[in-house]
């Protein structure tokens, strides 16, 4: 009998520590949380992304290079109308804020009248984004998947724009504010787009 209420003290026990490890990791959840920015919902005028300070950002995916984290199909760190902060600052490679004639460029390349393209079913982003207005309230991001030619905004750029964005362009001005392309440069990489182009 004593070692029947041993054995069931000791799984008792043993739920607890599960319990627990399942407690730990929704506060690590929470505290990843509470380090979201949420983007306005509503969406910006054009005269306001052009007035706008922009932040450009080349970052490394979670399973890019020698640690080669597991990722889930589909990251991005624009996630339900919040930018995830935490994990940028933890995968941010390089960092540049744009000129205001590299901001008019910017929106021209994404909201602009650009012919209709069809990207990849795929999406693995490296570069981002950030509009902010005079207060400093994130009014936009966009997130930009060179290999895959998509991109992720919030708020949406809205269906009329959807596949019309100015790849070429993006890639010109991610090489131009010094943040580079996640392999080779801007040049070369419109090189290849030309030679699909043709076929």
């Amino acid at each position: 009998m004593k070692s029947l209420l041993f054995s069931t003290f000791c799984a008792l026990l043993l739920c607890g520590c599960e319990k627990r490890e399942v407690t730990t990791a929704e506060v690590v959840t929470v505290e990843v949380l509470a380090e979201t920015v949420p983007i306005l919902s509503s969406v910006p005028s054009v005269a306001d992304l052009k007035a706008a300070r922009v932040v450009a950002y080349r970052f490394a995916l979670p399973n890019d290079g020698p640690a080669d984290l597991p990722m889930e199909s589909g990251f991005s760190l624009i996630t339900d109308g919040e930018l995830d902060l935490a994990t940028l600052e933890k995968l941010k490679i390089a960092e540049a804020t744009l000129t205001s004639g590299q901001v008019l460029r910017l929106v021209d390349a994404v909201y602009g009248p650009h012919n209709k393209f069809g990207p990849a079913a795929c999406y693995t982003p490296h570069h981002l984004f950030l509009f902010h207005d005079s207060a400093g309230t994130l009014i936009q991001a966009i997130e930009v998947c060179f290999g895959c030619i998509n991109l992720h905004a919030q708020p949406d750029v809205g269906e009329s724009q959807w596949a019309r964005h100015d790849f070429r362009e993006l890639a010109r001005l991610c090489d131009e504010v010094g943040i580079g392309m996640s392999s080779g440069t801007a040049e070369e990489q419109i090189r290849i787009w030309d030679e699909r182009d043709k076929h």
